[in-house]
């Protein structure tokens, strides 16, 4: 019997309130199953301004992601500012090869052919990567022959091999990526496809990310989230092993340690990663900058608001920066 009357308005009343309720609790719980934040902590607040002021006057745009692993506590200068991911889209890549393994989908010890003809995202045609630029890459070194998964996971990290990334990125699913970042917190990562395909660059097909959500990809690596503990050790040991070098690395106290990804594309220049300092605290922070017409600008820039973030942490280990330099 369908109620009629006062009785009908009091239910559709009850009915909305409730549906506001659900709303807002789902809201909620979105917002705790990311740990999303928006502004900085009160510890860091002095920092953010060094930061700042530091950056006045530069033509780019930059994000910044430090997040203390003992305490949680954060600094976050444009968070969810969304850039070209460039190369640091591989670490998301790694992740996913050592957790298809642990389902038991792939063995990183097996061996698969190396070649270089891929297909685009855009149109599904072929295309192949430019390897005479690449010519101290292993990788291109074994085309014709095979290679291990874990071997290649090495290459793609340590010295940013896009043929290894496009090799691995062949037996990935982009939506398990999408899964995995999602379950991490950082869904504001985007990885749709492989490197260097032209065509779905000029169409605007791009991997994505913002500050936020590398932050949140390795935090998990550095707390043994991201994949089991022991798959979680091994990443990070790979990340400690990075070439490049001239950016956040180029910042580190004495006695730090250092494990990241770097990322650089027109326009785009990025670093990401772990450190842990001398004494034993353990930070993640993420950089990340679009706009500059120079790499070296802000290879520079990234490596000054290292500096003056370590300087804050470690008072009296680094010469500190003048934040007023351009």
């Amino acid at each position: 019997m369908r109620p009629t009357g006062a009785n009908a308005n009091h239910q559709n009343h009850l009915l909305r309130r409730t549906g506001r309720h659900i709303l807002l609790l789902g809201l909620l719980m979105i917002v705790v199953q990311t740990g999303c934040a928006s502004r900085s902590d009160a510890r860091f607040l002095a920092l953010q301004k060094k930061l700042q002021t530091r950056l006045t006057g530069e033509s780019g745009t930059y994000a910044v992601a430090l997040r203390d692993l003992q305490t949680g506590e954060q600094l976050l200068i444009e968070p969810y500012r969304g850039m070209h991911a460039a190369s640091t889209m591989k670490t998301a890549v790694m992740v996913e090869v050592f957790r298809g393994a642990e389902r038991g989908q792939t063995a990183l010890d097996d061996s698969i052919p190396v070649h270089n003809r891929f297909r685009s995202l855009l149109d599904q045609s072929f295309f192949s990567l430019d390897l005479d630029s690449a010519s101290s890459d292993p990788t291109a070194q074994r085309i014709g022959e095979k290679m291990s998964r874990r071997e290649l996971v090495f290459h793609m990290i340590t010295i940013s091999s896009n043929l290894a990334t496009n090799l691995l990125m062949e037996e990935i699913d982009p939506a398990a990526i999408h899964k995995t970042l999602q379950s991490l917190g950082a869904a504001g990562m985007q990885i749709r496809r492989g490197v260097m395909d032209l065509k779905a660059f000029d169409a605007g097909l791009n991997n994505t990310t913002d500050a936020w959500s590398l932050l949140q990809l390795m935090s998990a690596i550095a707390d043994d989230r991201a994949a089991s503990p022991q798959s979680c050790a091994e990443m990070r040991e790979i990340l400690s092993q990075q070439k490049y070098r001239d950016r956040i690395a180029a910042a580190l106290p004495p006695g730090a340690v250092w494990a990241g990804k770097t990322g650089t594309v027109s326009g785009i220049n990025h670093d990401s990663g772990l450190v842990k300092l001398a004494d034993g605290r353990r930070f993640a922070l993420v950089i990340l900058s679009e706009g500059e017409e120079e790499t070296k600008n802000s290879t520079q820039v990234i490596a000054d608001l290292a500096r003056i973030i370590f300087a804050d942490l470690e008072p009296t280990s680094v010469k500190p920066v003048d934040e007023r330099q351009s």
